[in-house]
């Protein structure tokens, strides 16, 4: 019988935090996001022009995504995402690999200056723009406490070839949750104070 991985102290009190951010009763409109990525992109090497497929891995995956934010915020910000850091609040999680497509779910905050259907056609053209961005996404407006749960969900996390457990942990000495490793901590873009 395969044994659950518990949560430590640490990992518990990160997850209640990061649920009421989710959660908030206070919160801006938001929308429930799901992107794919492809599998393998075409590149380029920059010094000598050849050209080679790069397959996708975690890393990849996520610097695909920070690649998308990037453009997201600057495109609804401008000026302001160079000159003063502003980004767009947004949730990260990677999931998928093997068995299935690899996507990311997003809970991503929109804009009070901009109208939700244009925000949503400019997230769809600014995951477009970027090299391993799929054209399979769904968008939801009004994410609720389900999405908040399904982001932070256990159970096909096990399986995750894009967020995964670190090398060298094995099942004897695994103590985080299974979840925490497929947060996409690089691109979360929450209120600094809720998870410290």
């Amino acid at each position: 019988m395969k044994k659950k991985p518990t949560a430590s102290p640490a990992i518990r009190s990160a997850r209640h935090a990061v649920l009421n951010w989710l959660n908030a009763a206070d919160r801006p409109e938001r929308l429930a996001v799901t992107l794919t990525f492809k599998r393998a992109a075409m590149r380029e090497e920059p010094t000598t022009g050849r050209r080679f497929w790069e397959r996708l891995d975690g890393i990849t995956a996520s610097k695909n995504t920070r690649h998308f934010l990037n453009r997201l915020s600057k495109a609804i910000y401008g000026a302001a995402f160079n000159r003063y850091g502003k980004r767009l609040r947004s949730f990260v999680v990677l999931e998928g690999g093997r068995d299935r497509r690899p996507h990311v779910h997003l809970e991503l905050e929109c804009p009070a200056h901009m109208p939700v259907e244009d925000f949503e056609r400019l997230i769809l053209k600014c995951w477009a723009e970027t090299a391993f961005g799929y054209d399979e996404s769904k968008i939801t407006r009004y994410s609720d406490d389900g999405w908040s749960d399904y982001l932070l969900k256990l159970a096909t996390k096990e399986d995750n070839d894009i967020g995964r457990r670190p090398d060298g942990y094995s099942e004897s000495n695994y103590s985080l949750d299974v979840y925490s490793s497929s947060i996409d901590w690089q691109n979360v873009c929450i209120d600094r104070s809720v998870v410290e």
